[in-house]
Order: C-alpha cells, then sequence, then structure tokens
C-alpha cells in the first residue's frame, strides 16, 4: 500500500488526531528533555508533521529533512553533533532557524510500512544511551498503537452515525451472569417505536414482540445458546398506537472457550417484503383456484437441479398420488409414448435453445390407470443465466384424450362415409 493510501486509510490529515498526539510527543519531548520533539510524516517531496512540540513549521521540503534518511534506511539515525557528520551539516535547519546540533529519530511504521520517523532534536550536541534508544524506538511503537486505537474509534463512530442513520437497528445482549439487554443503538426506538427506559438492562425485546410471533424469536436466542453462530427470524412488534410491523432479526452469537459470552443482532423494517409475500400468497392463490378451475396441470422445471414441480392436476392427469410421482425430468420423460418421445425432445431442446420459441405439442403420456392420455403442454424459459443458458422452464398441460378421442371417431365416420360414396 502506497504511503498516501495509507495517509488516506487512517485519516493521519483529518484534525481528530491532533491533541491526543501532540500530548503525546509534547510527553517525548519531557522525557527526554529535548526542546523538539515531532512525528514527521514523508510523503513524495514533502515531509509533514503530524505532532509536534516546540516548533511552529507544518511541513518542509524532504530535501532538507534529516528525516528521510530514517525512511530510506528503516534504520535508527543518531547524530549527536549535526555540524560534524556530513550527513546533516549542510541542511537548513542546522544553518538556520532552529540551528539544530542534535538529532535521534527511529522509523514509525503503519501496518509495517514505513510512513515516516518519531524524532528528537536539541539546539547543543547531545549523547543518548543505547537504552535511551531502545526507549524512543519503544515510544514509536506505542504511538502507532494509538493511531491504531483513534482509527478503530473513528471507524466506530463513522458505523454508528451511519447505522443512526439507516433503516436498520444494533441490540446486544450480555449471556452472563443473565441474559440482559447491553446495548442499544442510537435510532433503536425511533425504529422500532418504541419505548426505551434509561437503563437499557432493564429493555426486554421479548416483551414488545406479537404473541404469535414469540416462538420464532425464543427459538433463535435457544439456538444461540446451544452453540448456533448465526440466527435469523420474523416477528412483529407491537408498538406505540401503531399496528404491528414486521421485523427482521439477523443474530450472530460471540463465544469464548466455547461459552456463549453475547448475542448481537441486527433489527430490519420488513414490513414491506412481508406485504410483498402475502401479495405474492395471494395471486399464486388465485392463480392457483383459476388453473384449478381450468383444468390445466402445472408443472415447473429447475434445470440445474434437475427438480420438476407438478400441481396436483397434472398428477390427475396420469392418475398419480402427488406423493408418488417422481421429480426429475427423466421420470416424466419416461413416461411419453415410444412413438412420441423423439419429437418430444426435439421441441422441447428448440424452446431452451431459442428464446423466441415456446413449447407447443400434443402427445401422449402414460397413465397408472392403464393405457396413454393424450396431453397438450405450451411451455417456455422464464429464466435464462448471464450466459442465456436456461434455468427454469414453466408449462402448462391439458388433458385432450377426450377432443382426440372424439376427432378420430369423426375422422373414422368420415372415412366410412367416403368409402361409401365411392362404393
Amino acid at each position: 500500500m502506497k504511503i498516501k493510501a495509507l495517509i488516506e486509510k487512517y485519516r493521519l490529515s483529518d484534525d481528530e488526531y491532533n491533541d491526543i498526539l501532540d500530548q503525546f510527543i509534547q510527553s517525548i519531548a519531557e522525557m527526554f528533555d529535548m526542546p523538539i520533539a515531532f512525528l514527521a510524516v514523508v510523503e513524495g517531496e514533502t515531509q509533514w508533521f503530524k505532532a509536534k512540540f516546540g516548533i511552529e513549521a507544518t511541513e518542509i521540503p524532504v530535501s532538507d529533512s534529516i528525516c528521510k534518511l530514517v525512511k530510506e534506511t528503516g534504520n535508527v539515525i543518531y547524530i549527536e553533533d549535526t555540524l560534524q557528520d556530513e550527513r546533516s551539516r549542510d541542511k537548513l535547519c542546522v544553518t538556520g532557524e532552529p540551528f539544530i546540533r542534535f538529532y535521534a529519530g527511529v522509523p514509525f511504521q503503519l501496518q509495517n510500512i514505513k510512513v515516516g520517523s518519531v524524532c528528537v532534536m536539541d539546539t547543543r550536541p547531545r549523547v543518548l544511551t543505547p537504552q535511551d534508544v531502545e526507549l524512543l524506538t519503544k515510544f514509536s511503537q506505542h504511538l502507532a498503537q494509538c493511531i491504531e486505537l483513534i482509527y478503530a474509534n473513528l471507524r466506530t463512530e463513522d458505523e454508528h452515525q451511519l447505522l443512526n442513520n439507516s433503516p436498520a437497528a444494533l441490540i446486544r445482549w450480555q449471556a452472563k451472569p443473565s441474559v440482559s439487554t447491553s446495548y442499544l443503538s442510537q435510532n433503536f426506538s425511533k425504529l422500532l417505536r418504541v419505548d426505551i427506559p434509561e437503563d437499557v438492562s432493564l429493555f426486554q425485546l421479548e416483551s414488545c414482540i406479537y404473541p404469535e410471533d414469540l416462538d420464532g424469536f425464543m427459538f433463535a436466542m435457544r439456538n444461540h445458546q446451544q452453540g448456533a453462530t448465526f440466527c435469523e427470524c420474523d416477528f412483529r412488534v407491537v408498538n406505540r398506537g401503531h399496528s404491528p410491523i414486521w421485523y427482521k432479526l439477523v443474530s450472530r452469537g460471540i463465544f469464548e472457550e466455547g461459552q456463549l459470552i453475547a448475542v448481537q443482532g441486527l433489527l430490519l423494517n420488513n414490513a414491506e417484503q412481508k406485504y410483498l409475500e402475502q401479495r405474492i400468497l395471494e395471486t399464486n392463490e388465485r392463480m392457483r383456484l383459476i388453473l384449478e378451475a381450468s383444468g390445466l396441470g402445472t408443472s415447473d422445471w429447475d434445470l440445474r437441479n434437475d427438480n420438476m414441480r407438478v400441481n396436483n392436476r397434472m398428477c390427475d392427469i396420469v392418475s398419480m398420488h402427488p406423493d408418488s410421482v417422481d421429480t426429475s425430468m427423466m421420470y416424466w420423460a419416461q413416461l411419453v409414448h415410444p412413438a412420441d418421445k423423439e419429437r418430444m425432445r426435439d421441441a422441447i431442446v428448440d424452446s431452451l435453445i431459442n428464446p423466441q420459441t415456446p413449447l407447443d405439442i400434443e402427445y401422449r403420456l402414460q397413465s397408472a390407470a392403464g393405457g396413454y392420455r393424450w396431453v397438450e403442454t405450451y411451455g417456455k424459459v422464464v429464466t435464462r443465466d448471464k450466459n442465456g443458458r436456461a434455468e427454469r422452464f414453466a408449462m402448462t398441460h391439458r388433458d385432450i384424450t377426450e377432443k382426440k378421442l372424439s376427432d378420430l371417431e369423426a375422422e373414422n365416420q368420415r372415412r366410412l362415409l367416403g368409402f361409401t360414396n365411392h362404393a
């Protein structure tokens, strides 16, 4: 990861860091009795001071920096007298204000990437012991840990802010010594339209759940206690002066040494989905009644799993009980009359390959009651994958046996009449 990307990730240019890091750097300066200390970050041709004590500058060119030696080498740079060291004697900070005569810098890293250095400086020559250098190195490591903690806190605040403005609420239960609510997001009361006591540990979500839906919630909680990590359940919440609203709870068990210590849950307003599900159920029921009244059989072929679902009317056509019907396409294919198999196969393949070609065919199916039934089938592909391959094939089936027999009898009568007239 490049330095710039790392700076942006940790938001090092944000003001949230300033006070804490400046205090940290001041403590380093006081610890070593130095008039100047800073955290320098080197990016491109610029060195800027993320935290500082004893200097006014906010940034300097890298060409004027002694700290670039730390970043380039990855080593501690320790100069007792800058005027006597060729690496530093010509630097502007040595030849001009603030006339630095002593420098010590140790690498500063984030995610094992050298970002800059933690430095102390003085206007007179100084000597540090190896123990002093080791201590300065530890300070640099602690400073990195401090930034990690600040960054984690900023992320948590961002997540909470995002959550508080979202159509979801967060709840957390502690499992020991007894199950009780330990945290509720700020938007919890607004989203669920329930009153929250000042002491959140007194809040019991189960007391707000519609009685008919309580079993699902309690089942999920018991599953966590028995070792389940993730659970989902839907329930309605009885709220202030409103009709019950559907919510979905997605919960995660948190375990320590195999023991449940907490459960964290995300509550989502599920009213719209439940409304759509109800509308779909009602529509499906109306379609079922219409199909039953029309005498049509239906089938839904899942090609990926070779699963053929048929309705009761389709089973009636072949005189089979729904529980005895196999769900594979091969099962239904073997019921097709031998004289119709090739024609049936070609028609299905043509419809699967060509989106504009529906299946429209008359053929015979073997009946469990004996003999064959004439069936008229109309079908088409209703779902294809991104490559155009058929995934689902929906069909309707109509028993036309009586019509076929009637047509056959009429044809026989016509032929007989023609033969008589010819004679």
